[in-house]
């Protein structure tokens, strides 16, 4: 019986381990899908990190990358010597006549024999100027892709940014027009009950009727466009459209800095629009080279060895050693159409490397001249608030000496919130400014540097 009871405790130890291990796993599933469809709190740094780890144009550039260094491994690989192994058996006859060969006797067809050849190959290339310019072009290619990935990673941080600036934006708005709405909601209920107490107009009820309706779709409109940017800023950072978003507003930005005319020059030298047009450049110059060399001769060494008999084990080792050289005699005009397509589209790159340095300069100057624009609108905002704070001050102590309504007060409060949310788009279009300001001059992580805030 002690037996019986002992095997039945330890069976459920076992039930009892499988089970926990059971509840284990599905915590450790629903914690996952808690941190993947969670919320999530984000800073203007942070979209940066998170758009340089996550957005697909980024992951792509990447890649590209390392195809382009892939590119240069396999265009090395023509300098590299090439071992080829064979081996065969065969059993065969042959027509004598195929050979040129007439034997005075009445066989046609040698054979049945037997053949036997096993070989190692080997071949160098010696002389090949395509493939050398072949190799720079792939040399060029991987820089090109270099300087692509760095302008795509600043066209995705502005991205991102812009994104997350519109979309808390439009979160504040949102705000401000339910807090509006029930502002107008209260201005229509008390017209309504003056009208009917006779004590006020029905074209007063009516005027806060439209009132209370221009706010329900205001406010209605305010939340699909908050959404909207909600869900182009997810998408733009790789995150499902599920997750809510909490914005936070210290943006924290350095001090802005205004490039002069000298100054842009400099600039000119590391911007990546600019840097990628010049790779650009580089790579449609190597192609044209190689084209061009297709006309100079090719030069190769080849060398095998093997036994060659009639079986494995009657057999007698034999090799072959030599130079071997080749060059185009005519091709039908391939050549020359090919150097002529590859002129062209060198030509064509140097016309848009030209045309870039003019777009990046005039652009540099032009944000500047925003960023100076948008922040005299920040003063001014930021003017109104502090008499909106006035107006409010002065509601407050009239409605405790009695002498003004609680919907006075309202009112006064929802002069202020239209204050604070002008102030608020003045900075949003001042921040974004900065970031067209920072991606034209190449560098958008410098408004996320650890710095002090700019005034």
């Amino acid at each position: 019986m002690v037996c019986v009871k002992e095997k039945g405790m330890m069976r459920l130890s076992q039930n009892l381990k499988i089970a926990g291990g059971a509840m284990i796993a599905v915590l450790a599933l629903s914690s996952r899908a808690v941190s993947d469809d969670g919320p999530l709190t984000l800073s203007l740094k942070e979209v940066i990190r998170v758009g340089a780890e996550r957005n697909i144009q980024v992951i792509v550039a990447n890649a590209r990358v390392r195809q382009a260094v892939a590119r240069i491994e396999q265009q090395s690989s023509a300098f590299i010597p090439q071992f080829t192994g064979t081996i065969a058996q065969k059993r065969q006859t042959r027509d004598i006549r195929a050979s040129g060969l007439s034997l005075p006797t009445s066989e046609e067809v040698l054979g049945p024999s037997n053949i036997f050849d096993a070989r190692l190959a080997l071949t160098q290339t010696i002389f090949d100027p395509a493939a050398i310019e072949r190799l720079k072009a792939a040399q060029f290619n991987k820089n090109w892709s270099d300087a692509q990935l760095r302008k795509i990673q600043q066209d995705v941080f502005a991205l991102v940014a812009t994104l997350f600036v519109h979309a808390r934006s439009a979160s504040q708005e949102e705000k401000l027009w339910q807090f509006l709405e029930e502002r107008d909601r209260k201005h229509m209920e008390i017209a309504k009950t003056r009208n009917q107490s006779g004590t006020g107009s029905s074209v007063a009820w009516k005027q806060a009727k439209a009132d209370y309706a221009e706010s329900v779709y205001r406010h209605r409109a305010a939340v699909r466009e908050a959404e909207e940017w909600r869900l182009d800023l997810l998408a733009a950072l790789g995150f499902s459209s599920k997750r809510q978003v909490t914005f936070l507003e210290d943006d924290n930005l350095p001090p802005a800095l205004f490039p002069s005319s000298e100054h842009v020059e400099d600039i000119m030298k590391d911007q990546p629009d600019v840097e990628s047009a010049q790779r650009a450049v580089e790579q449609k110059q190597a192609e044209y080279q190689t084209e061009k060399a297709g006309y100079w001769p090719k030069i190769a060494a080849f060398a095998d060895y093997g036994p060659s008999g009639v079986g494995p084990n009657d057999a007698n080792g034999t090799y072959a050693v030599g130079v071997q050289a080749s060059v185009p005699v005519f091709e039908g005009g391939l050549r020359q159409a090919k150097i002529q397509e590859a002129e062209s589209r060198l030509k064509e790159s140097r016309a848009v490397a030209a045309d870039a340095r003019l777009q990046v300069e005039t652009t540099i100057l032009t944000a500047a001249e925003t960023v100076h624009e948008i922040s005299a609108l920040v003063e001014a905002r930021t003017a109104m608030v502090e008499v909106a704070e006035q107006y409010l001050e002065q509601a407050r102590q009239r409605a405790q000496n009695g002498s003004a309504s609680a919907l006075d007060l309202t009112d006064a409060i929802a002069q202020r919130e239209s204050a604070v949310y002008d102030r608020q788009a003045a900075q949003a279009a001042y921040v974004i400014a900065r970031v067209n300001l920072a991606r034209a001059m190449g560098d958008v992580q410098i408004l996320v540097n650890d710095t002090p805030h700019s005034p």
